[in-house]
């Protein structure tokens, strides 16, 4: 009965490790997209920032 109940155990904990981990892979995945993404946005606001400037200054 004991051994049962360790070997229900470490299955649990397996199964809910191996989904904890995708969790985090997909997380992390999408955390790097979003920072990606928010990084794109300021190259693009800084050159028509820039662009205008200049555009002002000539």
């Amino acid at each position: 009965m004991l051994l049962t109940g360790k070997v229900c155990l470490a299955d649990y904990l397996d199964e809910t490790s191996a989904y904890l981990t995708e969790f985090t892979e997909v997380a992390n995945a999408e955390f790097n997209k979003v920072g990606e993404d928010a990084l794109r946005g300021l190259d693009e606001a800084s050159a028509r920032l820039c662009s205008l400037l200049l555009t002002h200054l000539t």
